[in-house]
């Protein structure tokens, strides 16, 4: 069967999320949907409260595809393994702990039909326990220039969930995601896909809802998580120099942006906090810090503070905004 959209969820620990996850996926208007689940050999039910829902949606259940791995092997090896083995002409990513609004993947790839893009982007909300916060676009279009200005980290720029990607893109440029990388691993893959793509759209509305589980790992960071995000910006500056000529000097200021913000947590994490390894790793980000306008002015000025021989100030300073916000 022919599919218009290929939806990747990989499976890990999920038994609390994922019936709402699965219905929300099932309950697209969207027809000629495949959805590859990737068990990453999950020790809990989720796999089999899955099944439970998909017997709910008769209607779906011929597009369901569960692949098991036999050890856990990791959420950028789960996608590789939905990846090489979706048939669908475009591409969408989900967690399986977040869910998506009904008419999301008929409006997401429509746009797509209608503007012969290669991705699709939409807003997206970051849902707390007791809150949650709506993440917009500032444009509606994007090209190479939206990468030359730094629009490359925040959650709806570098995530995968809140597009539909073209598969061909995938295909013809070999974007894979890094191995054994779980931090920043979308944003890997997101700028690759960025680059390569000759149309990418914005729709305007907020269909993809990111949850923020208390206890979720990602929101304790640790030196190896931090080394990850060092890592990937390497990456991103090795692939720059080498597949795009002058891109080194062309993506410089994005490039030191990227290796700022991947050391960041060296500074305003109390648990992780180094002073040392936040000023000495990829020093020469540390000189343009005045131009990362992605950086709220003040945290850049307390970032400035920081590095001019007053870290343990800038810290402070920082710890007591937060506290403050709070």
């Amino acid at each position: 069967m022919k599919y218009k959209l290929s939806i990747i969820i990989p499976i890990y620990g999920v038994e609390r999320f994922i019936e709402r996850c699965a219905c929300s996926l099932f309950e697209q208007s969207l027809d000629q949907i495949e959805y590859i689940f990737v068990n990453d050999c999950t020790k809990d039910n989720s796999i089999s409260i899955l099944q439970d829902v998909i017997r709910r949606y008769p209607s779906r259940e011929k597009d369901v595809v569960i692949i098991n791995h036999e050890v856990n092997r990791g959420l950028a090896t789960a996608r590789t393994t939905g990846l090489d083995n979706a048939h669908g002409e475009y591409i969408q990513h989900c967690d399986s702990d977040d869910w998506i609004e009904p008419d999301m993947c008929l409006e997401m790839y429509n746009k797509a039909v209608s503007c012969n893009a290669d991705i699709v982007a939409c807003n997206m909300w970051v849902d707390r326990v007791s809150s949650k916060q709506e993440y917009c676009y500032p444009y509606l279009e994007e090209d190479v220039n939206t990468l030359r200005n730094m629009y490359l980290l925040n959650n709806i720029y570098s995530s995968l969930c809140n597009k539909i990607v073209r598969k061909d893109v995938y295909i013809n440029n070999n974007i894979r995601p890094l191995p054994n990388i779980f931090m920043w691993e979308d944003f890997s893959v997101s700028f690759r896909l960025r680059y390569h793509s000759r149309k990418t759209v914005i729709i305007p509305k907020s269909f993809y809802h990111y949850m923020i589980n208390n206890g979720d790992s990602i929101n304790h960071y640790t030196d190896s998580k931090i080394q990850q995000q060092i890592e990937c910006a390497s990456f991103f500056e090795s692939y720059i120099t080498k597949n795009i000529e002058g891109g080194a000097e062309e993506f410089r200021l994005a490039i030191n942006y990227v290796k700022f913000m991947s050391k960041l947590n060296y500074l305003t994490n109390q648990s992780i906090r180094d002073f040392e390894k936040w000023i000495s790793i990829y020093p020469e980000s540390n000189l343009d810090i005045m131009k990362y306008v992605r950086i709220p002015l003040s945290r850049r000025i307390v970032f400035l503070i920081g590095l001019h021989g007053f870290p343990s100030l800038a810290s402070s300073i920082y710890d007591l905004a937060l506290k403050i916000a709070r």
